[in-house]
């Protein structure tokens, strides 16, 4: 078990569900083999390569749906055989049409990040292996050139592996890349509620608008929970009449009833103290065996925090998707080993992951109903957490009205916290901003988190754009910015506030 100096050393380095829907029938627990599924030699071969046998209960479910040629919604949670689920079914669908698709995309994987596109990537090389199949991936970070290179010669594309925000940029600039698309058979959405998380659902929409219309494709998208706006992604990529399979059910409700759960409101100014209240309060009452996660709004929140709280003192770690691959799982083997320790992270890693003997879980910022569940699902299930607290400003009231029905307790006008004064410590660390690069980086990082997350959430807290400007400016100020940050055109195109007023773009 890691001690808290090894912790710290680690630290410092249209809401309409689509219909009608066919609800696909459940099956016992029995173990199906993968040879049931009249699948191409090859592919079969390569399955029985990596000494697969038998599907796991959701493939058993979902690939003969896929397999049948069927559209699909499918909640599931990691673990399950997703991806192999969506690419089984792609890679059949190149083998079966042959040549006759010639040089344009047969199938398109949209997976939202990065890393996750690389893992989809390497699995489709296995599962194709013994194929002739021409496998093209489009990742941002890697230099676009080659990529255009690529998409522009003749040499066929059977299966497109692609980040929204590059499949994107190559529809706007590569010439002819567009046309490849008109043939295209196949359609998987991975993570849809994470493109949600990172505001990709814009990119993925304007994506879909240079695809052949869906009748004439086959579509899958999966998700682990379901929140509302993603019903209207689903609506424009599934047929009107598709299959959908949710393997996740009330499990999660299931786990979450095991926790002790709070809401606390705290004036917007003065959350940063709040949290650091809890947090101490937390500690103090649990000083031999404390483990502690916290949730923010975005991965950007939660790396300034961090950082924020690791200057400040405390034995916190970091994990978020803006982390390498090798990083984010040193962080949380880290954090599964080790006590008297914090994590602060967000959705986009951590509702993938069960960590043992957490003693509080805090959520700092509005979520969806789901996205509430599952994240005290997912830790109460490796044991049950003490407590839960939802951390809330009063514009975010609207949460409590959604979990209606679970049980929560609202302790806002009994808690400290929520006048709390921050730690000395804590109030160095803020002052520092101005002059620590690394913190000043974080803090106007984490102000575009803010604008990006509350600008899909203007409804919910009763907001216009005006509104959610003169919040965040105030955000800047309490991160211990002295100006607010000059934000570049695109990015605030991304996040649909161009042209409001009172923000800093640059000329």
């Amino acid at each position: 078990m890691l001690s808290v100096r090894g912790v710290l050393r680690w630290a410092h380095r249209a809401e309409a569900m689509p219909a009608p829907e066919r609800r696909a029938p459940a099956r016992t627990m029995v173990e199906v083999p993968f040879d049931t599924l009249g699948l191409s030699h090859e592919t079969s071969r390569a399955i029985e390569a990596m000494k697969w046998t038998f599907m796991t209960p959701f493939q058993a479910r979902t690939l003969p749906v896929l397999l049948a040629g069927h559209d699909l919604l499918c909640r599931a949670q990691p673990g399950a055989g997703r991806t192999s689920t969506f690419l089984i079914p792609a890679i059949e669908t190149v083998i079966n049409l042959g040549t006759a698709n010639a040089r344009n995309v047969t199938a398109l994987i949209i997976a939202p990040s990065r890393d996750i596109a690389m893992k989809v990537a390497k699995l489709a090389e296995q599962l194709s292996k013994y194929h002739k199949i021409n496998i093209v991936n489009l990742l941002g970070g890697n230099d676009i050139t080659p990529e255009a290179r690529r998409l522009a010669s003749p040499v066929p594309i059977d299966l497109l592996i692609a980040t929204p925000s590059r499949m994107k940029a190559h529809l706007m600039q590569t010439l002819g890349f567009a046309s490849r698309l008109k043939d295209l058979r196949y359609l998987a959405v991975a993570d849809g509620d994470r493109i949600l998380r990172e505001s990709l659902e814009k990119d993925v929409v304007k994506i879909l608008g240079y695809l052949p219309d869906k009748k004439y494709r086959q579509s899958v998208l999966f998700t682990d929970f379901l929140p509302v706006p993603l019903h209207n992604i689903a609506q424009l990529v599934l047929r009107p009449v598709h299959h959908y399979i949710d393997t996740v059910g009330t499990d999660i409700a299931k786990e979450a009833v095991k926790v002790e759960q709070q809401v606390i409101t705290v004036p917007f100014e003065n959350h940063i103290a709040a949290l650091e209240a809890a947090i101490k309060e937390h500690m103090e009452a649990y000083p031999d065996n404390f483990k502690i996660l916290v949730f923010f709004v975005t991965s950007r929140n939660a790396s300034y925090y961090a950082k924020l709280f690791v200057k400040a003192g405390y034995p916190v770690l970091e994990l978020h998707s803006r982390m390498g691959q090798q990083k984010k799982i040193a962080m949380s083997n880290n954090f599964k080993d080790a006590q008297n320790v914090m994590l602060f992270t967000s959705d986009t890693v951590v509702d993938k992951t069960k960590y043992p003997r957490v003693t509080l879980v805090i959520q700092v910022g509005i979520t969806s109903k789901d996205g509430y569940l599952h994240r005290l699902g997912q830790s109460s299930a490796a044991g049950v957490p003490a407590k839960s607290m939802l951390l809330l400003a009063p514009f975010e009231m609207g949460l409590v009205r959604e979990l209606k029905g679970v049980p929560i307790e609202d302790l806002s006008h009994l808690s400290p916290i929520v006048k709390a004064e921050p730690s000395s410590n804590l109030f160095s660390s803020l002052s520092s901003v101005v002059s620590d690069e690394i913190l000043y980086d974080a803090a106007e990082r984490a102000y575009i988190g803010f604008l990006a997350h509350y600008c899909a959430n203007l409804k919910r807290c009763g907001w216009t754009k005006g509104d959610l400007v003169h919040y965040a400016n105030k955000y800047a100020v309490l991160l211990g910015l002295k100006e607010i940050p000059i934000i570049q055109k695109p990015m605030l195109a991304h996040i649909g506030l161009r042209g409001v007023k009172g923000l800093r773009f640059a000329t």
